[in-house]
Order: C-alpha cells, then sequence, then structure tokens
C-alpha cells in the first residue's frame, strides 16, 4: 500500500470544537443544577457547537477528497461528521418543543455526543494518516 496523501485535521479544529462542546455542557449542567428551563443562550451554544462543527466537516472533507485512501475509511469518517452536524440540530429541536429542565437536558446529551462523536473521529483520522 503507497503512503496516504491525507494531511491530519488541524489540532485547534478538533480543539475547538472539543471547547464548544465542553463550554456549552458547563453552561447546560448550571442551569440544570439551577433549576432554570430552556434559554436562549443555550440555543446560541448549540449554534456555536454546530459552527465548530461544520468548520471541522469542510476542513477534513476538503483533506479526503484529495487522499488516496480506501474507501470504506473514507466512508465512516463521513459518517461519523455527519452525525456531528446532526446532533446539535437534534437538540435544539427537542429543546424547542419541551422548554423545561428535560429540554435543557436533550440539549445536554446532544453536546455530550457530539463530543464523544469528536473523540472517535479523532481517534480514526490517527489511524488514517
Amino acid at each position: 500500500m503507497s503512503p496516504s496523501t491525507l494531511c491530519g485535521v488541524n489540532a485547534w479544529v478538533e480543539g475547538a470544537v472539543l471547547l464548544a462542546c465542553a463550554a456549552a455542557a458547563l453552561l447546560f449542567v448550571v442551569d440544570l443544577v439551577r433549576d432554570r428551563n430552556t434559554l436562549d443562550s443555550h440555543f446560541v451554544a448549540l449554534a456555536v457547537v454546530e459552527v465548530a462543527v461544520l468548520v471541522h466537516a469542510v476542513w477534513a472533507g476538503v483533506d479526503l477528497a484529495g487522499a488516496d485512501i480506501d474507501g470504506s475509511d473514507q466512508a465512516k469518517v463521513i459518517s461519523y461528521l455527519g452525525a456531528m452536524a446532526i446532533g446539535p440540530v437534534l437538540g435544539a429541536y427537542f429543546g424547542l418543543i419541551e422548554r423545561s429542565r428535560a429540554g435543557t437536558f436533550s440539549m445536554l446529551l446532544a453536546v455530550a455526543t457530539v463530543a464523544a462523536l469528536e473523540a472517535r473521529v479523532i481517534d480514526i483520522w490517527s489511524t488514517l494518516v
């Protein structure tokens, strides 16, 4: 097998996604402990996470487009990135339809899922480079 032409995704982008997830999760946990319903700031936090995820997805897509790697590995990374992009949207949806603490908890769950998927993408990507 020839050496891969795949570049590593910028660690700053990966870090930005994880940092955005951690900040949003902290906001959600504090508001859950304070017994607050879903607030507008929660949707802003989810939007920041979504922007970071989309930047990561585009960056990885550009790297994957020119890479000479197995198609199944590309499909695996693309599926994880797609699931990461859907997570904050679903969290916002459930937060909108349930404006109680349950909506805030569903947002927390969505952000935790994105962080877990990001950790998995970092792991997969490290085996491809």
